[in-house]
């Protein structure tokens, strides 16, 4: 078992990025968290991985594993971001990200560890919501192997297209697995629980560890994001508590863009409402179900 520290900044108490081997060759995988640095469930899942790693309660079997705290000036400040969501600065060309954020320090981190994802054969991203919602999977088809087997009600797809520069678009653009599990609220202590089953289940399917994780299966529906709001002046839902994964109406008012009334345009669930969301920003996302 070896490790590595890549970002010499760090006390070896708490490394950026960490490099464990398994007794046989196998694949490369990637485990990130702290992408937004106030979603502390899965850092603190990753933190006991690591002690169980050192201390050998848990030995990787065979290949490669990478982890990774990704937003490491957010995670210090406990905050979303520092100046641009570093789940937009996956790139392989900075001319695709946005030309506000180009020298962010998102954006100069992202370019530091594409280096991991580009080298590994599938990624999993810890995360988790501020408000109460149904914990869920993002993916896309080509990941549903792994998805099926996880203790998540939704698997989310599309989004690729909707927003660019998450660090599974990145791994999905190479043909590659990427999966991005919302494991519950912040700080919720059974977030932790569903990230740290989440991490123990993609190293068995994905062959570095032998013995398959107790997990108990669930019912799993999916749903695809279609379209995705940005604010014109401010954004205000109607009502302002607005639930995540609630259907909308053709016609219904989802709120209101300033003075201006927001519709839907057909049946939709709704997805990452954001109240109080300014000019620019991502307000709100409508989807579909679709089979799964």
């Amino acid at each position: 078992m070896t490790r590595t520290t890549r970002d010499k900044n760090l006390s070896m108490s708490d490394p950026s990025v960490l490099t464990f081997r398994g007794k046989s060759p196998g694949k490369t995988l990637a485990i990130f968290a702290g992408i937004h640095g106030n979603e502390t469930g899965g850092i603190l899942a990753l933190r006991q991985l690591i002690d169980d790693l050192h201390s050998e309660r848990l030995v990787l079997d065979n290949g490669t594993l990478h982890l990774v705290f990704a937003n490491l000036a957010a995670i210090a400040r406990d905050v979303r971001f520092t100046e641009l969501n570093m789940n937009r600065a996956f790139h392989f060309h900075s001319a695709d990200v946005p030309e506000e954020g180009r020298l962010s320090y998102e954006r100069m981190r992202a370019i530091d560890l594409q280096p991991i994802l580009v080298q590994s054969d599938a990624l999993l991203d810890l995360h988790s919501t501020l408000t109460e919602t149904s914990p869920f999977i993002i993916c896309e088809e080509h990941s549903f192997e792994i998805a099926k087997l996880l203790p998540f009600p939704i698997v989310s797809t599309g989004w690729d297209a909707v927003h660019a520069g998450s660090t599974d678009a990145f791994m999905n653009q190479q043909g590659k697995i990427g999966v991005c599990v919302e494991c519950g609220q912040h700080g919720d202590p059974e977030a932790e629980q569903r990230a740290r089953t989440s991490i123990e289940v993609f190293l068995w399917e994905l062959g570095l560890m032998d013995t398959s994780p107790k997990v108990e299966p669930v019912t799993q529906r999916r749903i695809h994001a279609r379209s995705i709001y940005k604010a014109h002046t401010h954004m205000r839902f109607t009502p302002p508590d607005r639930d995540q994964f609630c259907v909308i109406q053709k016609g219904e008012v989802i709120g209101f863009d300033g003075d201006e009334e927001v519709r839907a345009d057909q049946e939709s669930i709704l997805l990452f409402p954001k109240e109080g969301t300014t000019k620019g920003g991502e307000a709100f996302v409508l989807g579909e179900i679709r089979p799964l």
